[in-house]
């Protein structure tokens, strides 16, 4: 007989949540720690642990994070749920099973639309028959050697409100599927990431037009506002790749100006996956519609229909 553990999270116990799954997950990097740490604090309210035992000892956890995202330019309240784990002794009985249940019972309890979760390949199968789908397609620009580039101090974030930072993600991401809502206090930690490394914001203000992209490594990972001001920044970037959705507004205009080519790889069991509870909603339609494409024709998707995209900065 299972006995489940099911508790909303408070500063404290997150603090002993991430340091077990640091551990668990094999999380060394201090930079990723704290930036990991900053992200649930901010949305501490908002997160739930699931735990259960047999006979005492531990089976298995994850998390269960509520969060508002956008469909079709209209907020729906989904779970994400992580930090999955079965402990060995307890792997392949299908313990994973009544783990997941668990979370819809959770995710339905918060009236949720859906639950997303972030799947291995390797792993993919499990989640499938457990009503989840896949919807990943990677889309990216591949961005072609710039040997011309030059330096872009001159766009080095300086001093710049939350709000102001807010409004430009939202107008320009709020129609693209899959944007989560963000608070004040997860923008204060990207910005702070951004002092210890993690990422880089570089912005534009030309002509009053407020415009951001984020770097990480060679590979910018989100970009908004004016797509002018952007493509200026993306032109004087030594960058790789472009993480970007064929929808955003700025894309065609990219592609025009910087020396590149689109791809996109449709992942049915790989990336993010949905498990949606209510299929007479207008949206999971559209979703089961992806879903056929994603299974019928993977070799010949059509990127221009409409797709789901999950940002780097909003992955749980």
């Amino acid at each position: 007989m299972f006995k489940w553990h099911i508790t909303q999270a408070d500063k404290f116990s997150l603090y002993d949540w991430l340091e077990l799954n640091f551990q668990i997950f094999g999380v060394q990097n201090s930079h990723a720690k704290k930036m990991i740490s900053e992200k649930y604090l901010a949305f501490a309210n908002n997160v739930n642990f699931i735990k259960f035992s047999l006979d005492g000892a531990p089976v298995g956890h994850c998390s269960v994070i509520i969060q508002n995202v956008y469909f079709y330019s209209t907020l729906f309240r989904v779970a994400f749920v992580t930090s999955v784990y079965i402990y060995p002794e307890y792997r392949r009985k299908g313990f994973l099973t009544p783990l997941l249940l668990k979370v819809d019972e959770v995710a339905r309890s918060y009236e949720c639309f859906a639950t997303l979760v972030i799947a291995r390949k390797a792993v993919g199968d499990m989640y499938f028959k457990q009503g989840y789908r896949g919807f990943s397609i990677f889309p990216k620009i591949n961005v072609k050697p710039n040997l011309n580039f030059s330096d872009n101090s001159l766009f080095k974030l300086r001093d710049i409100n939350n709000l102001t930072l807010n409004e430009t993600y939202l107008n320009t991401y709020k129609g693209l599927n899959g944007t989560l809502e963000r608070n004040e206090a997860y923008w204060d930690s990207l910005i702070n990431a951004d002092d210890y490394g993690n990422h880089e914001f570089l912005i534009n203000n030309t002509n009053n037009k407020f415009s951001y992209i984020v770097v990480k490594d060679d590979k910018v990972i989100e970009l908004a506002g004016d797509s002018e001001n952007v493509c200026d920044i993306l032109e004087k970037c030594n960058i790789s790749e472009i993480e970007i959705s064929k929808d955003h507004p700025a894309f065609n205009l990219i592609l025009s100006r910087i020396p590149s080519d689109f791809t996109f790889r449709p992942e049915p069991k790989e990336g993010h996956l949905i498990k949606v509870y209510n299929e007479k909603l207008p949206v999971a339609v559209n979703l089961n519609n992806l879903h056929t494409s994603l299974y019928s024709e993977k070799t010949i998707f059509n990127y221009d229909s409409s797709f789901v995209n999950i940002l780097y900065l909003n992955q749980w």
